[in-house]
């Protein structure tokens, strides 16, 4: 997915929990399954919250339209490829720190710029792979703390990020960047789930080891617990005791016949 490109500066560290250690700097895990599970999300301004003032909101794209992100449902050990879509501007306050990427592969994400993220110099939409964005362009972030997995989102602009999560468990996503209400912009929907926090429920996925496994297992449940090579010897077996007992039957009722004719000739 991702190509050759320059990359922004790298940033001086993240403000999230240390816990998730292990998810930085992702390799494959040998178990992985090899199909990228896709999530998309959309990240507007919505005058839901009152009557006054927009506030911005994460929502899950899918086939059934926009959907509350406040529980994203991933499976564990397989390639999440995560593309946040922004409708939003830069937050004041936004701070380089907060958009330096961590968890993703390679430690980069892949960003396509829009229509405003770069003002009116961005007459072109044009891509590269970022490990870092400055504070001016962060309009949020997609954290997961606990897993070390901190993605930027730039106002106007699209990132694709491709990550694994190692491990089961319900753990808590949010934005770093003080998007919301009152003095120090952490407030309002900072604070609301299905707004910029939420939640993410990783479960135990079919992993192509185990995909194998319940081929087999299904093979010889159906087979009586027998494997299908053994049915296939057996039943060859069988065949041929009954060809081998047709000939006997055969030529023992040849035999007979034969004697029957020579003593009725003798006589």
């Amino acid at each position: 997915m991702f190509y050759s490109a320059p990359v922004w500066g790298s940033g001086n560290g993240l403000g999230v929990t240390q816990a998730g250690q292990l998810q930085l700097d992702q390799q494959e895990p040998s178990d992985s399954n090899s199909t990228p599970y896709t999530l998309t999300l959309l990240e507007t301004m919505d005058t839901a919250w009152n009557a006054t003032m927009a506030q911005p909101q994460f929502q899950v794209a899918g086939s059934n339209g926009l959907q509350p992100a406040s529980n994203i449902n991933l499976p564990a050990h397989t390639l999440i490829r995560l593309t946040i879509t922004s409708y939003d501007t830069p937050t004041m306050g936004s701070t380089d720190q907060e958009g330096k990427v961590t968890g993703t592969v390679g430690g980069t994400v892949y960003l396509i710029n829009g229509t405003i993220a770069m003002g009116t110099n961005a007459s072109q939409v044009w891509g590269q792979n970022v490990t870092a964005v400055p504070g001016s362009m962060l309009a949020h972030t997609f954290t997961i703390p606990q897993l070390g997995i901190n993605i930027p989102v730039v106002g106007g602009d699209t990132v694709i990020a491709d990550f694994y999560i190692n491990q089961t468990g319900t753990f808590q996503w949010l934005c770093l960047t003080p998007c919301g209400f009152g003095a120090t912009g952490m407030q309002g929907a900072m604070v609301t789930p299905g707004w910029m926090t939420g939640e993410v429920t990783v479960y135990q996925a079919p992993t192509a080891t185990t995909a194998t496994s319940t081929t087999a297992t299904t093979a010889a449940a159906a087979t009586g617990g027998i494997s299908l090579g053994t049915v296939a010897v057996v039943g060859f077996a069988m065949i041929l005791i009954g060809f081998v007992a047709g000939l006997v039957v055969l030529s023992k009722f040849a035999f007979q016949k034969n004697k029957a004719e020579r003593n009725e000739t003798q006589s």
